[in-house]
């Protein structure tokens, strides 16, 4: 009979490279501080370099693209949740834009791309404040990047599908074009109905 430390320990090596990174990631304390914007920006870049590092060290090979962070904050009625994504070389820009209006700055968002796992969007978050309500807006706003994901994907799959269909029918030029554009918005309702299935 498995112990429950014999099964977390099966589960562990399991896991892909970027599930451990999440899971690493996630560890220790959690913090339990307001954060300034500037504060909250040099957290967003720390936190970039420490999972492309990471990333580098499991033997992963990380492009553009593979990995995010997203700065959240919420407005000071708190009403509405938002996120803006940390871009090296544009910490300026991204302070201008949490200090330009009145926001509490929440937490960081931090997204990577499984490709052990089909290319699935591991997502996780580090609120800066450790409270339910904190925690719940990180995960509309982390669940929210998984969906728009979720979309694209459901988007080049549909019109995957209906290239096929043209390439099939032999169709060439204006026509290919227009049948591949109509096929396309039935393909991706199908795959949308199907993946919100799965979601829910």
């Amino acid at each position: 009979m498995k112990t429950p430390q014999s099964r977390q320990k099966i589960a562990a090596e399991n896991m892909s490279a970027v599930q451990k990174i999440h899971r690493a990631l996630r560890s220790g304390p959690p913090s339990n501080e307001l954060r300034t914007a500037a504060e909250s920006v040099t957290s967003a870049r720390v936190l970039f370099r420490e999972i492309q590092n990471s990333m580098l060290a499991k033997g992963l090979q990380p492009e553009q693209g593979d990995w995010a962070v997203h700065v959240a904050y919420v407005s000071t009625d708190l009403s509405l949740t938002f996120t803006q994504q940390y871009v090296p070389g544009s910490e300026p820009d991204l302070l201008k834009h949490l200090t330009d209006q009145p926001v509490i700055l929440i937490g960081l968002i931090f997204a990577m791309r499984d490709k052990d796992a089909q290319g699935a969007l591991v997502v996780g978050v580090k609120p800066f404040l450790d409270t339910k309500q904190t925690s719940a807006w990180l995960r509309e706003k982390a669940d929210e990047l998984i969906l728009e994901d979720c979309r694209v994907n459901w988007r080049a799959a549909a019109r995957a599908e209906a290239e096929s269909e043209a390439e099939e029918k032999g169709l060439r030029g204006q026509k290919a074009q227009e049948f591949i554009r109509e096929r396309t918005e039935y393909h991706y309702s199908k795959w949308e109905r199907i993946g919100m299935e799965n979601l829910l």
